[in-house]
């Protein structure tokens, strides 16, 4: 299958009740890639955001939304054909803090690995330390390109050093929150999120340097432990990008919830509002 730079798209940005809508675009016309992103749930956002992809593309089924989670559904009344796309992984914050027992067993191993092998030290992102998280994401990037050949992949990997960018440069803009390892002084990960609600914290992404054996354990236990997030009981690790080495992982460290999540499209005919 040959694979052309068709098959990516432009984004685009609107703002509807107070909610950013990211828009993807492509020659067959335009779908909102995640919910309406606020501080509340918007039935209005979502009805808006139908109503501009109904006037970009006229009454061809590319008009959607995609990436919904399961406990959006209740508020959207039944307006829906909801197909599940994929899996969210949520974790207990204490299981990946504590990392106890049999079951994490090799994860704890690697975590002790790291501790005991390398000077580290773990800290909160500042404006200061861009350039440097962004050298480490080129490295990154560039070590993964150099070991494949799929072109969607690579294509992939150059769309994320774009994205992250913005991310690391308007963090406290978008609400993100980020945390940094050094090892022997260099930063050799990063990780970033933000509260997705009262009770859960979302990673969004995370680099590490696998070079270091258990740096990626490391960072997502120490997050898990950092006390600013206390108050949270889960940790949302996102899904595994159809990747299955990736999938692997996130199941290696035991979720206690595999969220569903859906693409859905308004029946026809139906209008939305607000209670």
């Amino acid at each position: 299958h040959e694979v052309s730079l068709q098959d990516f798209f432009d984004f685009e940005f609107r703002v509807f009740d107070d909610h950013l809508c990211v828009f993807a675009r492509s020659e067959s016309g335009v779908f909102l890639y995640l919910p309406p992103l606020g501080k509340r749930f918007s039935l209005t956002a979502y009805q808006r955001s139908f109503d501009y992809m109904t006037d970009q593309n006229g009454q061809n089924r590319v008009s959607r939304i995609e990436n919904v989670p399961f406990q959006n559904l209740p508020h959207l009344k039944g307006a829906f054909h909801c197909v599940q796309r994929c899996e969210e992984f949520y974790y207990y914050k204490n299981d990946i803090a504590c990392l106890k027992g049999g079951p994490y067993k090799s994860q704890r191993g690697l975590y002790n690995h790291f501790i005991k092998h390398y000077t580290y030290r773990y800290g909160n992102y500042e404006d200061s330390l861009l350039e440097e998280c962004l050298g480490l994401l080129e490295e990154w990037t560039r070590n993964r390109a150099d070991n494949s050949n799929d072109f969607v992949y690579n294509e992939m990997l150059q769309e994320n050093l774009k994205v992250t960018f913005w991310a690391l440069k308007y963090y406290k803009e978008l609400d993100l929150v980020g945390r940094v390892v050094w090892v022997d002084n260099k930063i050799r990960a990063y990780t970033f999120g933000f509260e997705l609600s009262d009770d859960t914290f979302c990673i969004l992404f995370e680099v590490a340097d696998i070079t270091f054996k258990g740096l990626a354990c490391f960072i997502f236990r120490e997050f898990a432990q950092d006390k600013a997030w206390a108050g949270y009981r889960f940790i949302n690790a996102m899904d595994a990008f159809a990747m299955e080495k990736l999938r692997k992982t996130k199941m290696g460290f035991r979720p206690s919830i595999l969220m569903p999540v859906y693409s859905i499209r308004k029946k026809e005919g139906t209008v939305l509002c607000e209670e």
